[in-house]
């Protein structure tokens, strides 16, 4: 554990053993904290009948977050797959959950997975080669910030929808495997409509806006991964929330236009390889709220409250995230249930505040009120706590 957490891991249980969150007890400012001091107490024999019965027939299971932990940039860690074989040998439930995706399915990120931990694990010399078969990882292992949109969004299959993430072949091909039918991606919606973007490289002296049509009836706006070209894409999802037909009716929120947009990752910041911390995807959806309410006050319109639902948010550390997590785990398993999930991440605000979130939602398990009702702060000594 203090090797772990000198490495700036943060562990925490999704749903601990009842004994075992007496541990957790503490004051109200506490992280889900339990001190070194509290893994030697002398457990009572009811307390240890208590947790015999209730480890019969179940298993715990770990949730992986991949930047970070895995990896750092580009660069990942040489004992990463030596880390993993033991949880494998040891029978136990695990996934992979990242807010990124990069427009890859979960099949061919759980080969990359495999390849690069691979790679670092052999690149230090013979005492670290581990003879492993690449099926240790498969999509089932993968929890993308978009793989709940797979089962979630089944109602917009057969619905046009605007595509948003770049690389947008990557984004599409995801999008096509999970059956999405009439999906267009942002960039050939711009293509159709060069005069949304003044500055789009597709205009041009023979274009004739006269036999443009605008009959895509787009249903929805699905943010799979960032996008590149920040203007193109606010410009064009602001003109697509105020009017199903932007070249031809400016503002239709007034009518019950009210076309919902899916964020599949909430970051505001992430850790590439440069030395500090990048904006995300949370950042674009910032620009976008804010741009978009400045196009309604500028017609002297103001949010509905009830079109504020429209901004729906997936990823870590929402619960429904987490819900699709618990679904890969518990598939994995047939003979057993799963006890408790370990989220083993670096990011209080993503990894563990979304272990705390699915605590709220499920209760579950009967957690001390101080946690419960914790804050996020970094404890004073963080080598003898468990984040």
């Amino acid at each position: 554990i203090t090797s772990a957490t000198k490495k700036g891991f943060r562990f925490a249980h999704i749903k601990p053993f009842q004994s075992v969150t007496q541990l957790l007890r503490g004051g109200e400012n506490d992280v889900m904290t339990i001190p070194k001091e509290n893994f030697s107490s002398t457990k009572t024999l009811d307390q240890e009948r208590e947790e015999e019965e209730y480890i019969k027939g179940t298993t715990p299971a770990i949730l992986f977050d991949i930047d970070g932990v895995f990896k750092q940039g580009g660069l990942w860690e040489k004992d990463g797959l030596s880390a993993l074989r033991k949880v494998i040998e040891a029978d136990v439930p695990f996934a992979f959950m990242t807010n990124g995706g990069g427009g890859k399915t979960e099949g061919e990120y759980a080969k990359e997975i495999f390849k690069k931990l691979f790679k670092a694990c052999n690149s230090g010399g013979s005492e670290n080669n581990l003879d492993m078969s690449p099926n240790c990882i498969t999509d089932k292992h993968m929890i993308l910030s978009y793989t709940p949109w797979n089962h979630e969004l089944e109602h917009f299959k057969d619905k046009p929808v605007l595509i948003l993430g770049d690389p947008s072949s990557k984004v599409m091909n995801v999008v096509e495997h999970y059956g999405f039918k009439k999906a267009i991606h942002i960039e050939e919606y711009s293509q159709n409509h060069p005069l949304l973007n003044p500055f789009s490289r597709y205009v041009n002296e023979a274009f004739n806006n006269s036999k443009e049509q605008w009959n895509e009836d787009i249903q929805a706006i699905l943010v799979f991964t960032d996008p590149v070209d920040y203007f193109e894409c606010i410009q064009i999802c602001t003109d697509l929330l105020l009017s199903s037909r932007p070249g031809e009716v400016e503002v239709e929120v007034e009518d019950g236009h009210d076309i919902p947009i899916y964020f599949s990752n909430p970051d505001m910041l992430w850790k590439a390889q440069h030395k500090f911390a990048r904006f995300g995807q949370g950042a674009f959806k910032t620009c976008l709220q804010a741009l978009y309410k400045e196009r309604l006050n500028a017609h002297g319109l103001k949010e509905k409250p009830t079109n504020k639902d429209r901004w729906i948010q997936f990823g870590k550390p929402t619960v429904i995230q987490y819900q699709s997590a618990l679904k890969s785990l518990t598939d994995q398993v047939t003979d057993r249930k799963i006890s408790h999930v370990y989220m083993v991440g670096d990011n209080t605000q993503s990894d563990i505040q979304g272990a705390v979130n699915m605590n709220k939602h499920n209760n579950i398990l009967p957690l001390p009120k101080s946690l419960l009702e914790m804050k996020l702060t970094k404890p004073k000594n963080e080598e003898d706590q468990i984040w």
